[in-house]
């Protein structure tokens, strides 16, 4: 049982990381989009919006790399963690008798499915 909650609390902890990551991506975008309404701004001679926007756009720079700082730390956490949290039990290396009898059954259905729509189409 302790090991299911350890799989289950790395799942957790990997599906952060993703959000994080996923942050900085959405912050990373929101400092270019101030980046290019600052030029804008530049190309029409509006100097206090342009430095306006350029100040947005650094702000939206410190929150990415604030997210990617707490991702690289989540990364390395849960990488000790896969060291530590044994790995799911094998599967079974050998179908049971009953699962293989059920794939042959149904292949053998499809090929007589297929085989008649052959005839069907003439082929």
């Amino acid at each position: 049982m302790a090991s299911t909650d350890a799989r289950e609390a790395l799942r957790q902890a990997i599906a952060a990381e993703h959000r994080l990551l996923m942050e900085a991506a959405k912050h990373d975008q929101l400092a270019d989009r101030w980046r290019a309404r600052a030029e804008l701004a530049l190309r029409r001679a509006e100097e206090v919006l342009a430095r306006q926007a350029v100040e947005r756009s650094a702000a939206e720079e410190r929150l990415a790399a604030t997210y990617r700082a707490q991702a690289a730390a989540h990364s390395e956490l849960i990488r000790r963690a896969r060291r530590q949290v044994p790995a799911a039990p094998p599967a079974e290396s050998q179908p049971s008798a009953e699962r293989r009898l059920n794939a042959l059954a149904v292949e053998d259905r499809l090929e007589r499915d297929l085989a008649a729509l052959k005839a069907q189409l003439g082929r």
